[in-house]
């Protein structure tokens, strides 16, 4: 099986804050099932670093709709751009988070993408 790097990266603190989303960022419908890695290493615009496993580069998918098989529709420059904010906006308006020093630096990293 080919290494992408793609192991759960995710704390389990970050997993847990998206505990009461219930939509898929890509088609809306009710019970997401997965945690996407909006910049994973197999899109041009990452950069190396922890700042990556930041809450603000999880996007909550359906896994087999949404996620499976989809890498050419979620590694376009538009699609990132679009996941990021709505990321961003769904986790400062809606669950009221509270940035972290680990996200700020995320936000810095990419601030080219927002």
């Amino acid at each position: 099986m080919k290494n992408t790097g793609l192991k759960n990266r995710f704390p389990d603190d970050v997993k847990y804050e998206w505990e009461f989303w219930y939509e898929c960022m890509v088609c809306g419908m009710n019970g997401w099932d997965c945690l996407h890695h909006t910049l994973s290493i197999t899109v041009r615009h990452y950069k190396t670093g922890n700042f990556n496993k930041s809450i603000l580069n999880s996007c909550p998918l359906c896994n087999f709709k949404c996620h499976i098989g989809n890498d050419g529709f979620l590694h376009k420059d538009e699609t990132i751009k679009m996941l990021l904010n709505k990321v961003k906006n769904a986790l400062i308006d809606e669950l009221k988070y509270e940035l972290k020093p680990i996200d700020k630096e995320f936000l810095s990293v990419y601030q080219d993408l927002y």
